[in-house]
């Protein structure tokens, strides 16, 4: 099963083949976008190994401010890529981020299932149904 994810300049790729997933990642690597540990384009898909496919529930990519989410199977959130300057990715920093970085802020005790994000803002379901945006 392939679940393929285009954003604005880069694409996703959550593969399962018989019980080994991967994550892919391929195209502009602006911040870092990509999570592949540097901000070098890449024009064909490149095994993302740092995080463990086996771990990531769903992939989120953000609209313009480069941000990607994976939410965890075990309901943690981690983020890569993005630009602060619209505190679309949930941290307070502003800089390029090619490494996954955990969300340790409010959502730190809650399980997330699910994230939604645009340029500016995201948005993230709790297995309670409660949403936190920021």
């Amino acid at each position: 099963a392939v679940l393929a994810l285009p954003s604005s300049r880069a694409s996703f790729a959550l593969v399962q083949t018989d019980t080994i997933p991967a994550l892919y990642s391929w195209g502009s690597n602006d911040r870092g976008v990509l999570g592949l540990g540097d901000l070098v384009t890449r024009h064909t898909p490149t095994l993302v190994t740092s995080v463990a496919a086996s771990a990531i529930g769903r992939v989120t990519a953000s609209g313009c401010n480069n941000a990607v989410y994976l939410t965890l199977t075990d309901g943690r959130l981690v983020t890569f890529g993005g630009d602060n300057g619209g505190g679309g990715d949930g941290l307070a920093l502003a800089t390029d981020r090619p490494n996954p970085v955990l969300l340790a802020h409010a959502l730190s005790t809650v399980s997330v299932v699910a994230v939604a994000a645009g340029c500016r803002a995201a948005f993230a379901l709790s297995d309670t149904g409660r949403v936190y945006t920021w």
